[in-house]
């Protein structure tokens, strides 16, 4: 799962880069190795096809649509639709919540910010309600506009990353609850060879 932060903070309308950075994180995400469905027609909700995945058995068809929802939310600056993505009171709702949140006060979304999913892949599932899935993935070019359409930041750039998703069924769906450099899924394997 592609992260804006990762390829630059987001700062606030008239802040730079260096600024935003001074307090911003960064993680590392991936991709599958398909795309999300098409969006749905409300702005706060998953598509039909989309709530498919993520209600389903595959956590690898799950983290491609939570990772194009994401994308989707940050797009729109919508603190609503990212409430489909991760698990309540996780580390990746509250650094994801934190910077949509900002974007959602200062009346800012990152437009044509999309994401595309080569690959996803089930690493390690311990449990039906527990998965890893390592996914690669890439950004796309995308603008931090204000709501009258003018720019508040300089843009950000096309940024490929791997990362490993920890997945939760949470109710009925699958939800993220860390994002892990690919290098963790590297170590499970070593550790379960010993």
């Amino acid at each position: 799962l592609l992260r804006p932060d990762t390829a630059r903070v987001i700062p606030a309308a008239g802040g730079s880069q260096d600024q935003a950075a001074a307090g911003g994180r960064s993680e590392g995400n991936s991709g599958a190795a398909e795309t999300a469905e098409v969006p749905a027609a409300s702005a706060a909700e998953p598509s039909a096809q989309e709530t498919a995945a993520l209600t389903g058995d595959d956590p690898a068809a799950a983290a491609r649509v939570l990772s194009e929802l994401r994308a989707r939310a940050f797009e729109r600056g919508s603190v609503q639709l990212l409430g489909w993505v991760n698990a309540p009171g996780s580390a990746a709702e509250a650094a994801d919540l934190e910077q949509v949140r900002a974007l959602e006060e200062r009346g800012e979304r990152l437009d044509g910010l999309d994401i595309e999913v080569f690959r996803a892949d089930a690493v390690a599932v311990p449990s039906g309600a527990k998965a890893r899935v390592a996914v690669s993935a890439a950004l796309s070019e995308w603008e931090q506009v204000r709501s009258d359409g003018s720019a508040a930041a300089a843009p950000g750039g096309p940024v490929r990353q791997e990362v490993l998703l920890e997945l939760e069924r949470t109710g009925q769906q699958w939800r993220i609850t860390a994002v892990l450099p690919a290098a963790a899924s590297l170590q499970e394997r070593t550790d379960a060879e010993r």
